[in-house]
């Protein structure tokens, strides 16, 4: 095993699930075999006791039928972690987190992963991102709104309201509340958000624009009342594609969720998905609102999400992110790599 895998597994077992002596942490694993021994070793040196859990027998399973499986399988644990490579079973995936759910267990959700997050963002001290998660939170707070822009042309304003809270994730899931790795954020349902914003990083969801194409041709979302109104792009197709998107539900242009990552180590693109959605900046999601921990006044099933490049972001008057980092008096003392 090489030690960066090694120093990553430990954090994310020692300091994110915060394994301890004698605990059963059940490991469920989806053609990440590789990862999942990496991760037992992890527990066996914080003293926990591994429970490797096999699913390669529940791929054509049912949700219910995959749950009474892999709860049966979980024994005592009252931890887990799911290693899964690109393509887990919907409803392999959703069993894991119902059984996380009824069992109360306190579970990690690793999907596609890959050996470069374990020297990367699963290195992230979910200390130093909840410190940096309270920072913002009381920036936006005092402010009551954000205002992001950038040089390719975003400039979106959004307000924020009492109805609505600010959310924090650094990564460490509570007992039956799993959470996802990489990890770190503040986010929230937006009381309003009109401007343009220029998805020029990637579009991921319901639709995925190539990425190549979507940097030689951005596309720009005008946003008003807190909905996408019209899409725009030099390119014929990748315009289509967001209009096509916009009809699929009566809720797919509303911005159901604005997200400010907070992940300290991620600073670079890496054409790793999971990890670059984390990079500093803002991300504007349509259509999902994740209603029942946000409150918004309602759900969609089906989302876009948009990111774009070297934003600007403020709260009023106080810069969070600048030209896509984290402002030097947002993350000083937190950020061990300035």
């Amino acid at each position: 095993m090489s030690e960066k895998l090694q120093r990553g597994a430990d954090n994310v077992v020692q300091h994110v699930l915060r394994v301890t002596e004698g605990e059963e942490v059940a490991l469920f694993e989806w053609e990440a075999a590789r990862f999942r021994d990496v991760f037992r070793d992890a527990v066996r040196r914080a003293g926990g006791v591994p429970v490797p859990i096999d699913t390669s027998d529940l791929a054509e399973a049912s949700e219910a039928q995959a749950t009474a499986a892999i709860t049966r399988r979980a024994g005592d644990a009252t931890a887990s972690i799911l290693c899964a490579a690109h393509g887990i079973p919907p409803a392999l995936s959703m069993a894991v987190l119902a059984l996380a759910s009824q069992r109360r267990l306190r579970h990690l959700h690793l999907t596609r992963i890959d050996a470069r997050l374990f020297s990367q963002s699963y290195r992230a001290d979910p200390e130093r991102i909840a410190r940096l998660n309270a920072r913002v939170v009381e920036a936006i707070e005092a402010a009551g709104s954000l205002q992001a822009t950038s040089d390719a042309g975003t400039d979106v304003r959004i307000g924020t309201s009492a109805r609505y809270p600010l959310l924090s994730s650094d990564g460490r899931p509570g007992p039956g509340e799993p959470d996802n790795l990489p990890s770190g954020s503040v986010l929230f349902h937006p009381a309003t958000v009109d401007g343009v914003f220029v998805a020029d990083r990637g579009a991921l969801g319901a639709i995925r624009p190539d990425p190549t194409e979507l940097r030689r041709h951005p596309l720009r979302v005008h946003l008003e009342r807190g909905r996408a109104v019209r899409f725009e792009s030099s390119s014929d197709a990748i315009a289509e594609l967001a209009r096509g998107y916009a009809t699929q539900h009566p809720d797919a242009t509303r911005v159901g969720i604005v997200a400010f990552p907070t992940n300290y180590v991620i600073r670079s693109e890496t054409r790793l998905e999971v990890q670059d959605a984390l990079l500093p900046g803002l991300n504007i999601i349509l259509g999902f609102s994740h209603h029942r921990a946000t409150r918004a006044p309602y759900q969609c099933p089906i989302q876009l999400r948009l990111f774009g490049r070297r934003l600007d972001v403020r709260a009023g008057d106080a810069p969070l992110v600048e030209r896509g980092r984290h402002a030097d008096s947002l993350a000083s003392e937190i950020d061990l790599f300035r």
